[in-house]
């Protein structure tokens, strides 16, 4: 996964945010998934388009959190995302 990685939501996967938190549908194995504050602004951030460089620009500027650590989350949390079937890369 580079900087410039895209990603979009898969398309057996419903959402819903539910007070600041996202839930998730996986209607192809039937499991659910629910994602806290931070993973539902870096959801939202993929639903936008944002590159992973911009997805960690933008945590920086709204939280507390070095590049580095946040470097390291986000990727962790993209590449959760993608093994679980959530989210595909772009080409």
């Amino acid at each position: 996964m580079g900087l410039q990685s895209t990603f979009s939501v898969a398309p057996d996967v419903i959402y819903q945010e539910l007070d600041g938190e996202m839930v998730l549908l996986d209607t192809k194995s039937g499991e659910y998934f629910g994602i806290d504050e931070i993973g539902s602004r870096i959801w939202a951030l993929i639903e936008q388009g944002q590159t992973t460089k911009g997805i960690q620009s933008a945590l920086l500027e709204e939280y507390d959190v070095d590049e580095e650590t946040c470097s390291r989350h986000v990727g962790a949390f993209v590449n959760e995302l993608q093994k679980a079937g959530l989210i595909e890369a772009n080409c």
